[in-house]
């Protein structure tokens, strides 16, 4: 599957970078597969094998601030989030809608 580079988010352009390096945003240190800039409307992935996963997580944050929902705030909210990318995730592919 050809991964994107660009992304239609709700009207917004975001550009899509793919990284060999894993990224610490996290407080604790914590690395991360994917990262979000809001601000420059950019999405950082790791090249790990789960990209798309990791777009739709991306995605589902980039919404979450656009429509400003507070379900994902926070590290619950987080973990919750990572939950719903790999069921959607798992739907698009079980119904042949993405194809990997």
């Amino acid at each position: 599957m050809k991964l994107p580079t660009t992304l239609n988010i709700n009207g917004y352009i975001y550009k899509i970078k793919y990284t060999d390096d894993m990224r610490t945003v996290s407080d604790d240190g914590e690395k991360c597969f994917g990262y979000i800039d809001s601000y420059n409307k950019e999405i950082t992935v790791y090249k790990d094998g789960h990209e798309m996963q990791t777009i739709l997580h991306e995605v589902f944050h980039a919404l979450s601030e656009i429509l400003h929902l507070k379900c994902f705030d926070g590290k619950k909210g987080h973990k919750e989030l990572d939950i719903l990318s790999s069921a959607v995730m798992d739907f698009l592919i079980r119904n042949n809608i993405v194809k990997l």
